[in-house]
């Protein structure tokens, strides 16, 4: 995914138009994170072309890709917005679940202003719950604010995708 001295990492953030897109440095664990930051269908393409090219690499290396099936999404949301994708008494959280057929849980712990959600699927099933979080957070918007919502760009300003390897 880095490639020579980042060059594909960033050769994957031009391609997607992606703000930043990065990889963490290794812990003791063999995971490390991609960061994705930008407005949504930024952040989704970089999503998209960073699984293709795990794959690609899995496959050239005849690596079982299988683990690369689920991917794990840490989504921010700003907290003022929270309540408005969790819902009364998690029925939004619900039906993004039923909906996208993904694993969700919103974290209670806030981060500048923003809590994490996390989302666990398919890649396809992970998108498709990632729009219904910002159709959640545009119409949240303009019901607060009307004229002023923005597609879910900045609503949702980060965007951490994990892939295991």
């Amino acid at each position: 995914i880095v490639g020579k001295q980042g060059s594909t990492i960033q050769q994957l953030s031009s391609q997607s138009g992606c703000l930043k897109l990065g990889v963490t440095k290794r812990t003791n664990s063999s995971q490390r994170h991609v960061i994705c930051i930008g407005g949504l269908s930024e952040v989704q393409a970089a999503q998209q072309l960073v699984n293709s090219t795990a794959l690609a690499a899995a496959e050239s290396a005849g690596v079982d890709s299988s683990a690369l099936q689920q991917v794990e999404v840490t989504f921010w949301i700003p907290k003022q917005f929270s309540g408005a994708v969790i819902g009364k008494q998690g029925a939004n959280l619900g039906n993004i679940r039923e909906q996208a057929g993904v694993k969700v849980q919103f974290g209670k712990e806030e981060v500048k202003e923003m809590r994490p959600c996390t989302i666990v699927g398919t890649l396809q099933s992970v998108l498709q719950a990632e729009n219904l979080i910002c159709d959640l957070l545009q119409q949240e918007m303009q019901s607060k604010s009307p004229g002023k919502a923005n597609n879910g760009a900045g609503a949702s300003g980060e965007s951490k995708t994990h892939f295991q390897m």
